[in-house]
């Protein structure tokens, strides 16, 4: 069984029981505290932040979600200040850590994306 919580240690738990018994199932409850939740961004925030972690200026992420590349410079800066970074990177970063951007996220077609 994977364990895996964003910002947290990874882990990987075996179980072996003899053959025809069955794990409790409150044996598969996790202890301990649950990690602070982090600051949530909005959708368009999120759209906005996927396309400069693939590396889009803000006009091309604008061409791209019909915004001007003010609106998403506005949008990303909101998001720094929600998340109390400085950069992009740092933001990009932040979001993986916490897990609402993913690297499947950053990653993404590109050939759909210019």
């Amino acid at each position: 069984m994977p364990i895996h919580v964003p910002g947290q240690a990874s882990g990987l738990v075996s179980f072996v029981m003899a053959q025809g018994r069955e794990l409790p199932s409150d044996s598969l409850q996790l202890e301990g505290n649950d990690p602070p939740e982090g600051p949530k961004l909005t959708q368009r925030q999120l759209d906005c932040l996927v396309l400069a972690a693939r590396g889009k200026s803000n006009w091309v992420a604008g061409q791209l979600l019909g915004l001007s590349g003010g609106t998403v410079h506005k949008y990303l800066e909101a998001a720094k200040t929600r998340y109390g970074v400085a950069t992009r990177t740092e933001l990009v970063v932040r979001a993986l850590f916490d897990g609402q951007l993913s690297f499947a996220d950053v990653m993404g077609d590109s050939r759909r994306d210019g």
